[in-house]
């Protein structure tokens, strides 16, 4: 299982280790881990932000929003349990009181994510063998980067198995995807461009 947190940067890291020092079984599926992280998670928003429940429309600017977190949580259920075999993705977001969301169409995004949804759409594919979904994870989050300049930083990619676990690549790895981003975007560009 993993969990991938988007927003305030400060305040995903001190909801990340909130939750880590809150969820000790390493042998609980998605299915156990599913509520107690949304519980966990809107509890800690309204100790710290009681007084508005949710995201305040635009039409009312001068009213306090709380500040916006989004959480993407990912993994298979417990071992023996019926479809042990696939993953469930859910997204849990601030606006919404982090109510579970199902995403039953292979991937999910967070944060500046318009980009990066465009791309998915027209490029991913529900039966994409798993090298081709890292490298197209790659490429989303460091194409967003290129055009958004929220985003950024070091990009770390993990895998979640259900008999290995959770593994992160290895820089090696990423490095590589670096050289492929940019041999795609050169591509691209070149399918524009009249011969001479």
């Amino acid at each position: 299982m993993g969990i991938l947190v988007a927003g305030v940067g400060e305040l995903g890291a001190t909801v990340v280790q909130s939750l880590q020092a809150q969820i000790t079984d390493p042998d609980s599926g998605i299915e156990a881990i599913l509520p107690k992280v949304s519980a966990s998670l809107a509890a800690m928003y309204d100790q710290w932000f009681p007084f508005e429940k949710f995201q305040v429309q635009p039409l009312n600017p001068e009213e306090a929003v709380r500040p916006e977190i989004g959480c993407i949580l990912a993994g298979y259920p417990t071992a023996g349990r019926k479809n042990t075999g696939s993953a469930d993705i859910y997204s849990l977001v601030s606006p919404l009181n982090f109510a579970p969301l199902l995403h039953n169409y292979g991937f999910a995004l967070s944060g500046v994510a318009q980009y990066g949804l465009y791309l998915m759409n027209r490029i991913y594919q529900p039966d994409i063998a798993l090298g081709d979904a890292i490298a197209l994870a790659h490429y989303v989050i460091t194409e967003t980067a290129s055009q958004d300049g929220k985003v950024g930083g070091k990009v770390r990619i993990a895998t979640i198995d259900p008999q290995r676990g959770y593994a992160e690549l290895p820089g090696e790895e990423l490095k590589s995807l670096d050289e492929r981003d940019r041999q795609v975007n050169q591509a691209l560009a070149r399918l524009f461009r009249s011969p001479r």
